[in-house]
């Protein structure tokens, strides 16, 4: 994930506005927001319904992502390892 930043930021046009967003004046972050919002736009106009399709695929892919990742959360910690194995040893009847 460091990686994906580092490369983000280093990114000729998109890294210095990004750069500008995350060091520059407090109302950066707005402008970087509209000019992201602006190239969506112009995209849309330009290659017209199919990347709006694939920008809302892209991100119902992502929401399922983080659904997955945030329910199997407990899966890959100690804690919840060890709540996997004591409800092997002592299952509850409801």
């Amino acid at each position: 994930m460091e990686m994906a930043g580092r490369v983000a930021l280093k990114t000729p046009v998109f890294g210095w506005l990004l750069h500008d967003a995350i060091n520059g004046l407090p109302d950066a972050k707005y402008y970087f927001g509209v000019n992201v919002i602006l190239l969506l736009a112009l995209g849309v106009y330009v290659f017209g319904f199919p990347l709006l399709i694939t920008i809302a695929d892209i991100g119902a892919g992502l929401a399922l992502l983080m659904i997955i990742y945030m329910s199997a959360a407990d899966s890959f910690s100690a804690a919840g390892r060890k709540y996997a194995r004591d409800a092997k040893r002592n299952p509850r009847v409801i």
